[in-house]
C-alpha cells in the first residue's frame, strides 16, 4: 500500500488526493467518486506514469478509500527489502505504518494534533516520511546477508550470559591450583566453569551486550524470527542502532512530558508505535540530533492551534518495528566472529574438565616418580 508515488509526468512525489487534483478532478467530490470517474486509457497512463518512491519500481494502480484504509497505490513487483512488499516470501524486516490521525486512545489524540502543527508548521510532511522511508530502504540494500545463524546459536549467548551466574561471583577470582583436588569434596565441573570464565571473558562480555533483558517472551521472538527466516535475506541492523537508540532517549522524553502513560500499568508508552513513529520523524528531520528535534517539538507545542485537523490524516512510519529483537540476532552474528572453539556450551565445559583431570593426574604421576 503505497500512499504515494513519483509521477514522471509532473517530476514530483504525490498522493491520490494530489494526483487527482492534478488531472484536473473537482476536489469537492468524494475522492472515490473521482477515482471510479478515471477513464481506462486515464488509468493507463497512471500505470506507465508513477514509480514506486522507495524502490522504484513501476507500474502502479489506485486502490479506492475503505473504512480502514486511504485511497492509495499498489504496484505488483515491490523490490524484496521495500516497506511496501507484503509478498509471502517477503521475511526481511519492515517498519511499520502508522495512521497519523488515528484518534482511538490519548496518545493517538495528542501526537495527531502535534503531527498536525508541525505539518502546518512546516517541520514534518508526508514529503518527509517518504524521504525516511527512502533512507531505511537504502540502508537495508546496502547491509543485506542471508540469514545464517541457528538456534543453536543463541542458545550459545544465552549460555555464555548466564555462564557467570552459574558460579558464586567471587569463586571466579580464585585461579584453579592442583592441589585443590585435595579437598574432599572438590567440585570438577565448578572448576572447569570457572577456568571458562576466565578464558572467554572478552566473548562473554560481548554475549552480555546482546541482551537488554531476557525475558522469555523476547527470548521466543528471537527463536522464532530466526526459524522463520533460514536462509531468507535480510539486513544488519546494527547499521541503525544509533537513530534506534535516539529514537527510544526521545520517545521516552515525549511519553514522560506529555504523560503518555498506559491506564492500567502506568507504564510511560515508549514502545506504543504511533510515538516511535512521531519521535523517528523529528529525529530524522534533524539528522538524528535529539537537541534538534526537542527544540522542534518545542516550536510545535508553542505554534498556533491547527486550522485544519484534517492535514494530520497521513500515514507514518515506526522504522523500528521489532528492532529489538533483530538487534539481538546481530549481536548474535558478532559473537559467533569471535566463537573460535564452536558453539556448545555443555561440551567445552566437559572438554575443560577432562584437561583438569588429565593434568592433575599427570602432576601426581611425576611427583610419585620423583619420589
Amino acid at each position: 500500500m503505497a500512499i504515494t508515488v513519483y509521477s514522471q509526468t509532473f517530476q514530483r512525489e504525490l498522493d491520490v488526493e494530489q494526483l487527482l487534483s492534478l488531472l484536473g478532478y473537482n476536489n469537492e467530490l468524494d475522492i472515490n467518486a473521482r477515482i471510479k470517474k478515471l477513464s481506462k486509457q486515464e488509468n493507463n497512463k497512471i500505470y506507465n506514469d508513477v514509480i514506486c518512491p522507495i524502490c522504484g519500481c513501476k507500474g502502479g494502480s489506485i486502490v479506492t478509500a475503505s473504512i480502514s484504509k486511504q485511497a492509495h497505490f499498489r504496484f505488483k513487483d515491490h523490490n524484496y527489502f521495500c516497506d511496501y512488499n507484503f509478498s509471502k516470501e517477503n521475511k526481511s524486516q519492515k517498519g511499520k505504518s502508522v495512521d497519523f490521525g488515528d484518534e482511538r486512545s490519548n496518545e493517538t489524540k495528542i501526537i495527531r494534533e502535534l503531527v498536525t502543527k508541525g505539518i502546518e508548521q512546516k517541520i514534518i510532511s508526508q514529503q518527509l516520511i517518504s524521504e525516511m522511508r527512502k533512507y531505511f530502504y537504502d540502508t537495508k540494500i546496502q547491509n543485506q546477508y542471508k540469514m545464517d545463524i541457528s538456534t543453536e546459536a543463541l542458545d550459545w549467548c544465552i549460555n555464555l550470559r548466564n555462564s557467570k551466574y552459574s558460579i558464586a561471583a567471587n569463586f571466579t577470582d580464585i585461579k584453579f591450583n592442583p592441589v585443590y583436588t585435595q579437598l574432599p569434596n572438590f567440585d570438577w565441573k565448578l572448576a572447569a566453569k570457572s577456568l571458562f570464565i576466565e578464558e572467554n571473558a572478552n566473548l562473554i562480555e560481548i554475549a552480555n551486550n546482546c541482551f537488554l533483558r531476557t525475558d522469555k517472551n523476547l527470548i521466543d521472538k528471537v527463536r522464532k524470527k530466526i526459524q522463520d527466516t533460514q536462509e531468507y535475506v535480510v539486513f544488519d541492523v546494527s547499521k541503525l542502532e544509533i537513530p534506534y537508540k535516539n529514537t527510544i532517549k526521545f520517545a521516552q522524553f515525549i511519553t514522560v512530558n506529555f504523560s503518555l502513560q498506559d491506564k492500567k500499568t502506568e507504564y510511560y508508552l515508549i514502545n506504543s508505535d504511533i510515538v516511535m513513529a512521531f519521535a523517528a520523524l523529528l529525529l530524522y528531520a534533524v539528522n538524528w540530533n535529539i537537541e534538534f528535534a526537542i527544540l522542534n517539538l518545542i516550536k510545535i507545542v508553542q505554534s498556533p492551534q491547527s486550522v485544519d485537523m484534517n492535514s494530520g490524516n497521513i500515514i507514518g512510519l515506526n522504522p523500528f518495528y521489532d528492532f529489538e529483537v533483530w538487534s539481538i540476532i546481530a549481536k548474535i552474528r558478532e559473537v559467533l566472529t569471535h566463537s573460535k572453539n564452536g558453539i556448545n556450551y555443555q561440551d567445552q565445559i566437559e572438554l575443560i574438565e577432562a584437561q583438569l583431570k588429565n593434568e592433575c593426574e599427570l602432576r601426581k604421576s611425576l611427583n610419585q616418580h620423583n619420589k
